[in-house]
């Protein structure tokens, strides 16, 4: 896995808080599956289930980043689509950064 997708921020309390390279990334953390059930499926069922999604904090003891597959959209989404929503630590990178 490459930067900055393998880092982890250490924080001290002799030092500013610095990365350090994960020994492994397992991508099972990081990478999820969800499926929307029939009849709750449309846009706004999306937009709440992802709201709920980014409430809780990311695990400081992992790399800082988790990406979540929704499949099942229906409704004004239309069916067989859908949605990856990607959640990282604004420390991992700017807008400029992550465009390179």
């Amino acid at each position: 896995m490459l930067p900055p997708y393998n880092r982890v921020i250490e924080f001290s309390l002799s030092a500013m808080p610095h990365w350090r390279d994960a020994d492994a990334v397992d991508l099972a953390q990081h990478v999820f599956f969800h499926k929307l059930p029939k009849g709750a499926n449309d846009r706004q069922a999306l937009y709440d289930f992802v709201a709920k999604l980014h409430e809780p904090m990311l695990d400081r003891s992992r790399p800082l980043w988790a990406v979540q597959v929704i499949d099942g959209l229906g409704g004004d989404l239309g069916s067989g689509r859908f949605a990856l929503y990607q959640k990282m630590h604004h420390a991992y990178a700017d807008g400029v950064t992550m465009a390179r």
